[in-house]
């Protein structure tokens, strides 16, 4: 293990005192970076590869292995500001000595109060939540698109960086003492010392979702389960409750280890180990002796502890690695997989610990001149970073033989399992009639040529050319590819003929009017591009959804080809689209009524208003900027479809529960039932929500097939079925 004590990463006021910082937070690396396989910063590995790339880039190879990357070190302080470092400088001596690389990146300004945390978002740490004595959370993003300038209030500091707030939250009375990213990122959990807990929509706007009060103190520490059912909260009040996510009520609430605990410590903040299976806690006291108890998440039990620390314990931390480990020596084949949990507290020290065996992994004493308040690993788990009171930052480095072999997420996702994480998957929907209805369809397009589109025996619409007269537009011509020296593929160009290209020399033969029925086969279905209305004009010889300018333009035949070759780049429309209406009226649970009204129908798609009353009162008033085609909804939730092709979910007191959906095309049929909404669009697209766990169940499926299947052949399946 080393550590390192950058002095230059501090928080300085203007008088040139060091100020307190209360948060530290490393920036998670993305996905695609592997750095448990990256040699550490500063080690004889990490020149060799270094030395390695400038030799490779040196002679030229086009693929040379680039550097390791590293994640930027968020801290924030007693002046209200929050400065991100580069964490290169910090954990490599030649960086840290080179004046070519900046030390601190940007000074982030816009607290009144205090910094007490700072947390990157999980996945790919491109947002950045900051929370402050002055009650309000701010979000912040990275813009690329600003020059380096030097901070409000600062002198002599140029931000490499250009970091703005995209938004404010506010909803604490009191102190926000805590933040938690959920694990895919969807809630912002924030916890202050006004006894709430607030849950908060990270997808979109930010908005409050629920909060949660059942604490009779204040509320120092949260975390989420990774498995993504749970969220933990550690209190003043002497307790730790687990919150049910799909509900939000209280699923456990432990207070045992904390019934003698000081009350004298800043934070309480507590960890949820990767694989789920328990949660590190802060404060606790066993016989006046303090500790870090560990609840299991089997039975919620707190009968392990971590012990060693002399004074109240202030943080607790999991590394976001698992690894396997050696239990004994002797027995190369007894191994197990362990967790790695930090903890630091009053006494200034830190300890870092297995959770598969009964003693700590490491240990330093006085690292700090006061209390240590929060702790951050690095994302491939061998780099600790911790703050203390004192304004002082240590990162505690570990070689990979210290705690064993790094496992990859797999294997932790195989561990979660067990507790019902489940990976999202593309769901197939799969049935005997859905399966022989592709199987016909595909026949169906293997045996049609591209020079009969048109399905046999049917008669082209009057004025309209075979495609066979047109063969360039049936066939691109082909490219011309080429390769580099260095491997790479060219492929040059190629210009494809316009529709409106050369005319046949003869005119065509005149054809009867097209069949009401539907064609068989879903490439020889025209695209709605005119009117809907389905009224049919006197001595009309077109298609019914074909405008009257498209009809004019359509006399001289010898510059158009069937309309299914002129709308291949649009979408066929197959179900009907409802008409506009002026006015909606539907009535909801507790005899709430859901009035829409459309306004400017003339000005492209409109405007509505949807308006939620109980007898007289007011309950909601929502204006949307395109006009509404459908409203439907349950006793939880109200869902309205937009004729700009928008999909809009809010809760029954007009609070908007997801983001705005933009479908393939305007919807056709919306339905609802209990937490379930389902539409069809006019394009076959099925989809359909859980709204209450906020995730699609079934998208990409379609109606199609079913459809263009002979209505004969559908009745007798449909009769053999009841037969059997």
């Amino acid at each position: 293990m080393f550590i390192l004590c950058p002095d230059w990463v501090s928080h300085i006021d203007e008088k040139g005192k060091r100020q307190p910082i209360y948060s530290i937070h490393v920036q998670p690396t993305p996905a695609t970076v592997d750095l448990a396989a990256s040699p550490r910063p500063g080690s004889p590995a990490a020149a060799a590869a270094a030395a390695a790339t400038a030799a490779a880039a040196a002679a030229g190879a086009p693929d040379a292995p680039p550097p390791p990357a590293f994640g930027r070190l968020a801290t924030g302080g007693q002046d209200g500001k929050i400065k991100l470092w580069n964490t290169l400088p910090i954990l490599d001596e030649d960086a840290e000595s080179d004046a070519t690389v900046p030390k601190l990146l940007s000074t982030l300004v816009l607290h009144t109060g205090a910094v007490l945390c700072v947390r990157w978002s999980c996945a790919d740490g491109r947002l950045l939540a900051s929370g402050s004595d002055d009650n309000k959370i701010v979000i912040w993003s990275q813009d690329r698109s600003a020059a380096a300038a030097t901070p409000f209030g600062e002198t002599g500091t140029v931000n490499h960086e250009t970091w703005r707030a995209i938004k404010v939250l506010f909803g604490h009375e009191s102190d926000v003492a805590h933040l938690a990213w959920s694990p895919d990122d969807t809630l912002l959990a924030s916890c202050g010392l006004d006894r709430h807990v607030i849950i908060w929509d990270a997808v979109g706007s930010f908005e409050k979702i629920r909060k949660l009060e059942a604490h009779d103190g204040f509320v120092k520490g949260i975390t989420w389960d990774p498995v993504g059912k749970f969220l933990a909260t550690q209190s003043d009040d002497k307790s730790v409750k687990v919150w049910r996510v799909s509900d939000w009520v209280v699923e456990h609430d432990i207070r045992e280890p904390y019934s003698s605990a000081a009350s004298t410590t800043f934070f309480r903040r507590l960890s949820w180990s990767p694989d789920g299976s328990c949660i590190a806690t802060a404060n606790g006291e066993n016989g006046n002796i303090p500790v870090a108890p560990i609840i299991n998440r089997d039975d919620w039990s707190s009968e392990v502890s971590l012990v060693g620390h002399q004074a109240p314990i202030e943080v607790a931390s999991f590394s976001p690695i698992t690894f396997e480990i050696q239990l004994k020596d002797d027995k190369p084949e007894s191994k197990s997989t362990s967790s790695v949990c930090a903890i630091g507290g009053q006494d200034r020290g830190v300890s870092v610990w297995w959770t598969a065996r009964p003693y700590s992994a490491a240990s330093a004493q006085n690292l700090f001149s006061h209390s240590v308040l929060d702790l951050s690993w690095s994302s491939d788990g061998f780099t600790l970073f911790a703050c203390s009171y004192d304004g002082t930052v240590a990162a505690m480095m570990f070689d990979r033989k210290e705690f064993g072999r790094p496992l990859p997420s797999k294997d932790r996702v195989q561990k979660m399992e067990r507790y019902g994480y489940k990976l999202k998957k593309v769901p197939v929907v799969e049935s005997d009639q859905q399966l022989t209805f592709e199987q016909e369809g595909a026949a169906r397009r293997t045996s049609t040529s591209a020079a009969s589109l048109q399905p046999p025996n049917t008669p082209l619409p009057a004025g309209l050319a075979p495609p066979s007269q047109f063969p360039g537009l049936l066939r691109s011509p082909s490219q011309l590819e080429t390769r580099r020296a260095d491997g790479k593929k060219r492929i040059q160009p190629v210009f494809i003929r316009s529709l409106t290209g050369e005319a046949p020399s003869t005119p065509p033969p005149k054809a009867a009017a097209p069949p009401d029925r539907l064609p068989p086969a879903p490439f020889a279905i025209p695209a709605a591009t005119g009117n809907l209305d389905g009224k049919k004009r006197a001595g009309e010889t077109f298609p019914q959804d074909v405008s009257k300018k498209a009809r004019t333009e359509l006399s001289a035949p010898q510059e158009f080809i069937l309309p299914t070759i002129v709308a291949a780049s649009a979408t066929p429309k197959l179900l009907g689209v409802p008409k506009v209406p002026e006015k909606l009226l539907i009535v909801l649970a507790d005899e709430l009524k859901v009035e829409v009204r459309n306004s400017d129908l003339k000005n492209g798609s409109g405007k509505s208003r949807v308006v939620g009353l109980k007898g007289q009162d007011l309950q909601f008033a929502i204006s949307l900027q395109s006009a509404v085609v459908h409203a439907k909804g349950t006793a939880t939730f109200l869902a309205v479809a937009c004729v700009d092709t928008s999909l809009h979910v809010f809760s029954l007191s007009g609070r908007r529960l997801l983001p705005a959906i933009a479908l393939p095309s305007i919807i056709s049929t919306i339905d609802a039932r209990k937490d379930f909404l389902m539409v069809i669009t006019a394009t076959c697209d099925v989809r359909i929500w859980n709204v209450a766990e906020r995730r699609s169940t079934l998208s990409d499926a379609s109606t199609l097939p079913t459809l263009l299947t002979d209505p004969g052949a559908r009745a007798d399946r449909t009769a053999s079925a009841a037969a059997d």
